[in-house]
């Protein structure tokens, strides 16, 4: 997995920003934790840069047990492969 590190420095503190890309786990099986603490496991089906999107961010949709569910990048808390699925 490939993650950008930031370093923002604010008037208080040097904060660390990871940066996770979204594309990197298109058509991946995933394990993703969104920000309410809901853990989905699924397949990443549909990946939307944040240029295409309305709302400016990129976007992953899941194909759940559920269905698909869509997911912007500030909704996900965490997300990795699962690793068990392939």
């Amino acid at each position: 997995m490939k993650v950008s590190i930031w370093f923002a420095l604010t008037c208080d503190t040097l904060e660390r920003i990871e940066i996770m890309s979204l594309y990197d786990y298109f058509c991946e099986n995933v394990v993703l934790q969104d920000c309410d603490g809901t853990v989905w496991h699924g397949y990443a089906a549909y990946y939307t840069p944040a240029i295409d999107s309305e709302d400016g961010e990129d976007e992953l949709a899941v194909r759940t047990e559920r269905g698909l569910v869509g997911f912007r990048e500030s909704e996900i808390r965490s997300i990795r492969i699962d690793r068990r699925k392939e």
